[in-house]
């Protein structure tokens, strides 16, 4: 009885060796890989991110440079506008005078 006894202990123990190899393989050919790439994808992430705020920033900064620019164009063909009535009334004026 004392064999079979041994036998079974040795045959648990045998299990759990296996069982503790299998799950130290596990961890070390699966989980800490997959830990490894999703930190990898976070700093991915994180850079992204920041890029992308830069982005908008400069964006908005162009926007407001745009912005600038459109009103002073538009400013500058009024100017435009009234400097070329003036000089049709001043030619309007001219040709009375020689007329």
């Amino acid at each position: 009885m004392q064999i079979d006894g041994i036998a079974v202990i040795a045959t648990i123990a045998g299990v759990i060796a296996a069982c503790v190899r299998g799950v130290t393989y596990v961890s070390t050919n699966i989980v800490s890989p997959v830990k490894m790439t999703v930190i990898q994808l976070q700093d991915v992430t994180r850079d992204l991110r920041k890029w992308m705020d830069d982005l908008r920033m400069e964006s908005r900064a162009q926007d407001k440079r745009l912005t600038i620019v459109e009103e002073t164009m538009k400013m500058e063909g009024d100017r435009i506008d009234a400097l070329r009535d003036r000089i049709d009334a001043l030619e309007e004026e001219l040709k009375k005078h020689e007329g």
